[in-house]
């Protein structure tokens, strides 16, 4: 009995043995694309033809100038590398540790649902791949996806964990350059762990959450960004809105050296964090929020402050200002205190060497225009040293000079 069973053992075994090398010698042959065509078009819903065929043990096939046909879509592939798994059927799918596209020009538009949906896959990549979509465009991309999830025939990327590298990717007349993406893309809650990339010559690099208002940055850095006069800032928060990725809250974003137009001011030179903002508020309903900043200058119409520093608290309905000192009008102007839509309270506020000595006649009309809304003003120490007006513009002539003033409550 044990040696029947031993011979049944042996035979078993070189059985498989022979099939398995019978196999590789086959794959080794000018019948291996044939045969790997055969396997796929018979175990998946696809239909593929390959020129080349190429095996490694134990798991490896390697196919070049694939042509890949599924619901009446077909796809060139350059270069095809399929790892089969330890379990090559699983949940009644051809089941494989990883795939990885080379070299292909996908249009995601003629391609209308997951290219690897039909298929159990632990691992989807791309390497030197180009991709266009209805608004934008992707060369030279280098992706990689672990355990992929299509949701619907429209979902283009799948849901999972994506490390992602891209030279350039363009979208309506915007261009991110270097792009690099570490990232876990779910239906809700999704979070980038890592990213950096080129705009207009900005380094801009960082890191976000996802909630179901947008998107949070947690801690994001815009390096050396330059735009010129013609150029708004909220030009990026668009482009990112046209990725599908709306900026509502800034947790901590860190601008270094830059130069820009925000609404009616430009800033050069600008260092400047921000933290705990929320984008979809306007200044006064800021809850809670912080920001400080330096700059080379800073300007609004005839309103040009050099060289200025500040640092501002936001509470709901008031704007605290733990700071302020800038060049003005050839003097100096400091100030500490809390602003609010209806009131100003002031600590301090110094005027020390300023010189104003033209458009003086606009004085008191621009003040006046300034504090509208003003209900109340209190300043608790006021201090002005050798200021100087003169108004020369229409009569009657005036001019002050050598003014100083001091006053309490």
């Amino acid at each position: 009995m044990k040696k029947a069973l031993l011979l049944l053992t042996i035979l078993v075994v070189s059985t498989i043995t022979l099939s398995v090398l019978s196999l590789y010698t086959v794959m080794q042959t000018s019948y291996a694309a044939k045969l790997v065509t055969t396997f796929i078009n018979t175990l998946t819903p696809y239909q593929l033809e390959t020129t080349h065929a190429e095996y490694s043990p134990p798991f490896q096939l390697t196919l070049n100038d694939v042509e890949l046909q599924h619901d009446d879509k077909t796809i060139q592939l350059p270069k095809l590398t399929l790892w089969l798994s330890q379990f090559p059927w699983q949940q009644g799918k051809l089941s494989f540790d990883s795939i990885l596209v080379e070299g292909a020009s996908l249009d995601l538009n003629e391609l209308e649902s997951p290219l690897f949906e039909q298929v159990k896959l632990h691992q989807l990549a791309f390497k030197h791949v180009d991709i266009s979509a209805n608004k934008w465009s992707a060369r030279g991309v280098n992706m990689q996806i672990e355990d992929p999830v299509w949701h619907s025939e429209q979902h283009g990327l799948p849901y999972g964990d994506i490390q992602l590298s891209v030279e350039q990717l363009y979208m309506q007349g915007e261009a991110l350059d270097n792009l690099l993406i570490d990232m876990r893309y779910q239906a809700a809650n999704s979070t980038i762990f890592g990213s950096s990339f080129n705009w207009r010559g900005a380094n801009i690099s960082g890191q976000a959450e996802q909630y179901p208002q947008g998107w949070s940055l947690v801690n994001v850095t815009i390096d050396q960004l330059k735009l010129p006069l013609s150029s708004q800032i909220e030009t990026l928060s668009t482009t990112l809105g046209n990725l599908n990725l709306p900026i509502y809250h800034i947790n901590s974003l860190d601008i270094l050296n830059s130069s820009f137009n925000y609404r009616h001011w430009r800033f050069e030179h600008l260092d400047a964090s921000l933290e705990d903002l929320d984008l979809t508020q306007t200044i006064w309903q800021q809850q809670t929020g912080y920001a400080s900043f330096n700059a080379e200058s800073i300007g609004n119409g005839e309103l040009q402050l050099f060289s200025p520093r500040a640092k501002l608290a936001f509470n709901s309905n008031q704007i605290g200002i733990e700071e302020f000192d800038a060049d003005f009008k050839q003097g100096r102007v400091q100030l500490q205190g809390a602003v609010s839509p209806k009131s100003i309270s002031l600590s301090q506020l110094k005027l020390d060497g300023i010189k104003w000595l033209e458009q003086t006649d606009q004085l008191i009309p621009s003040i006046k225009k300034v504090t509208a809304s003003v209900q109340h003003l209190a300043i608790n120490q006021l201090e002005v040293e050798n200021a100087q007006f003169i108004q020369v513009e229409k009569q009657p002539y005036w001019q002050v000079s050598g003014l100083n003033i001091e006053g309490s409550d």
